[in-house]
Parts: C-alpha cells; structure tokens; sequence
C-alpha cells in the first residue's frame, strides 16, 4: 500500500488492500478492492480493480465524523463546491489517513499555499483528536517582499545569506551585529525575530537582503530562479537589494499521533506537516519535515495493513442532511472575516508575543468563531465557509497552546516569558 506523502490538501482511504494516490481527487467505488482518494486539486485518477464502473466527482473532505467508540465512521465530503454527503456506505471505511498538510494560510504573509488552512487539524480537533504543539509556527526571515503575492510569497532561500548575502535596513545600515555575533548567518529564528524587531521600530514594511558585492555572474549562475523572480518585478539583485520579509512557513505542531503515526482516535492516521510527532521538537531543522513523512507514511502503512483485518463497518451514520439551509449570499462576510483572521494572526500571534497580544487575539477569534458559526447554522456549507471555520479553529489553538506556555521555548517567543524553563530559576 502505497500512503500519500507531505502533500497539502490530500486524505486518503485505506480500502481493504487498497493504495493511495497523491494525484487523485475522488473515486467512490464499487468495489472492495479498489481504492478512494480525496484530495484539493482538479485532476482525478480512476482506480484500478476488476470493475471499472466508479463514481467520480470534483470533491474535498471537510470533515471527520466519529462513531460512539471513538472510531472514524464517516467524512463529510463537498462535491462540486457546494453538495454535500457522508462517505460511509458508499465504501468500506476503514481507517483514514490525514495528510492535510499545514496552516500557514491563517496568517497575512506565508510560503504556503492558499489551501493551507488547516483543514485536516480542524477536523481532527472538533472530532475530539490531542492537538498539541501548535504555538510552535516557523517562520522564514526572508520571503520577497511584494503586497500582490503573500499566498504564496516567494522564498529568497537561506542559502543566499550563506553565499555572503548582507541583510541590511533600506538606508543600507546593516543591523544584525545587534543580535548576533554570527551576523547574517544567524539561525532562522533568530533572524526573524531580529527582521520582526527591526521592522517594527522603524515602521517598515521590509528589511533588505543584499548580494550588490558579490560576482554578477557568479550570483546569476547560483541562483538563477531567483534572480528571474526578482528581475519580473523590477530588481535586479546584482545591482539592488532584495527587499524581504519573514512569513509564516511551517508547523511543528498539529495531530498528535504515536511511532504508528496513529492518531488518538482509533483508526485515524496523520501525517506530514498536520501531524505531530514530536520529532521537531519547537524548532523543526530545515528539510527534517521530508524525511519525517516519509518514515511514518511508510509506518502508517505498514500498520495499517497488519491491523485492517481486525476492523469492520459502521452503517449506522445518517446522511448528511441541509434541509432548510439558504444559500449565502454574502460572501463579503465570509471574505472580510478571512481578512481578519489573517491580520489578528500576524499582528498578534507572530513572530514575537505576549500575553496582553495573546489574550487581544483570543478576544477577536472568540467573536468570529460566534458569529462564523451562526452563519454556517443557516447557509449551505461550502469550501469558503469551512476554510473559515477551520481557521478560526486553528487560530484558536495556536493562541490558547501560546498563552498556556509561560516560556519561551523554540519557536515560541513572549516577551512576557523571554527564558527557557529551565534557565527561568
């Protein structure tokens, strides 16, 4: 059995003996030995197996639905942006993987895709799923600056500071000498919260990455793609700075899951970045996050296939049912909220905390999650109003694990707490 690996948006099925795949949306399928993937995307893949008759739809998992003992029974699935259904009967359930990826998406400014909302660790949490760890957010110190791309913003790799790159101010002052004796090579944590420092006493939107010095040729032939990128907005980084911003880029944090990759409900698997192995630590090295899924998607699978013999299946969930719901038709709510959502994260939930800025955003995502979900009591479910729930969610838990960390620890920083535990006394 073949389990998706470290891919935004994707939850797969495990059908008997059957295989995931990382290029599928949905295949609801007749039978038992064939395969049912969902994924975020636009292409789909047919399974395999002796009968070629499948159901197939445009569809997205949006939620986990958990029988009396704890066990995935059903997902709440949207088809065509806006029908809904259960998965139950229509194929053998019996154990799910999430690999849903991360959350960067909750904030202004990430490397992440737009799809990254955390959807996968939503669903988990409001099924009763151990979240742990989810104050422990990444950020890159130097994506590009430019307001018309932040979902993704362009990475400017750390390699460029390591090939001599010279972060400086606009004016050209350098100011890394301030935090650390290692300059501009630095660790990235270090670095974006000396950029984050910088940015915010001088009212800047950017701080810049200078490479001017070096050979133009030498910095054309090491990093052509960048130098490209920056050209199509009008920089040439041979003979100008890189302006530069940190993002939000990776979680550390997410489904808490055991060396099985088995979460704490029973037959529910995470993987990838929504997962939390605890492998991380608060401070993830860069690259570790490939090998790790790797390494439990091999787990997960394995363990799922000693074990699937031992499930059977739940046909006691009902149909999904949105009888008397209206259609919304004020998306500029749901688009005005995500805004916000965005702007408390980064202003109050970033780089640097504390707790009165903790508790301003617990504040504001306590008042869109009421009226958020309001809203989604009386309008038909849709993709833009469950990204929104599931943001709020996810907002809601990297605030509440900061505020309960009276340290600083990792990635976690508060000015409130500015010492490790253990160099507290």
């Amino acid at each position: 059995m073949c389990v998706g690996v470290e891919h935004i948006g994707a939850v797969a099925l495990n059908v008997g003996c059957a295989s995931c795949d990382l290029n599928a949306q949905m295949v609801l399928c007749d039978d038992f030995d064939r395969k049912v993937v969902f994924e975020h995307g636009d292409v789909g893949v047919m399974a395999h197996g002796l009968n070629q008759s499948a159901l197939y739809f445009e569809a997205r998992v949006v939620g986990v639905v958990q029988d009396a003992e704890l066990r995935v029974a059903a997902l709440a699935v949207e088809v065509e942006g806006a029908v809904f259904f259960l998965v139950k009967v229509y194929a053998p359930l019996y154990q799910a993987l999430d690999g849903t990826g991360g959350c960067g998406a909750v904030y202004a400014t990430t490397t992440n895709p737009e799809i990254a909302t955390g959807d996968g660790i939503a669903m988990a949490y409001r099924a009763k799923a151990t979240v742990e760890g989810m104050e422990f957010i990444q950020f890159h110190p130097t994506a590009l600056y430019n307001p018309r791309e932040k979902h993704p913003a362009y990475l400017i790799t750390e390699a460029m500071r390591g090939y001599g790159g010279i972060l400086r101010l606009p004016n050209g002052e350098e100011f890394m000498q301030k935090y650390d004796k290692r300059l501009s090579l630095a660790p990235r944590d270090i670095v974006a919260r000396a950029i984050d420092k910088e940015m915010k006493i001088h009212g800047l939107d950017h701080v810049c990455l200078d490479v001017t010095h070096k050979d133009p040729e030498q910095t054309k032939q090491h990093f052509p793609n960048i130098y490209q990128k920056c050209l199509s907005i009008g920089i040439d980084i041979t003979k100008q700075y890189i302006p530069v911003v940190p993002c939000a880029h990776y979680l550390c944090g997410g489904i808490k899951v055991d060396l099985n990759a088995c979460s704490s409900i029973h037959r529910l698997y995470a993987i990838g970045e929504c997962s939390c192995t605890g492998l991380h630590g608060g401070n993830r090295l860069a690259s570790n996050s490939l090998i790790e899924a790797v390494v439990y998607a091999d787990t997960a699978a394995k363990h799922s296939i000693e074990h699937i013999d031992e499930y059977d299946f739940n046909d006691r969930v009902p149909e999904w049912n949105d009888e008397g719901t209206l259609s919304n038709e004020e998306k500029v709510l749901i688009a005005q909220d995500v805004k916000e959502v965005e702007q408390v994260m980064s202003a109050y939930v970033g780089i640097v905390r504390s707790d009165l800025r903790l508790k301003r955003a617990w504040t504001r995502l306590d008042l869109l999650y009421e009226e958020t979900e309001e809203l989604y009591k009386h309008v038909k479910a849709t993709r833009d109003i469950c990204e929104l729930r599931n943001m709020i969610n996810v907002g809601y838990l990297i605030t509440r694990q900061a505020l309960e960390r009276k340290e600083s620890r990792g990635l976690h920083y508060t000015i409130d707490y500015p010492k490790h535990a253990y160099d507290q006394n």
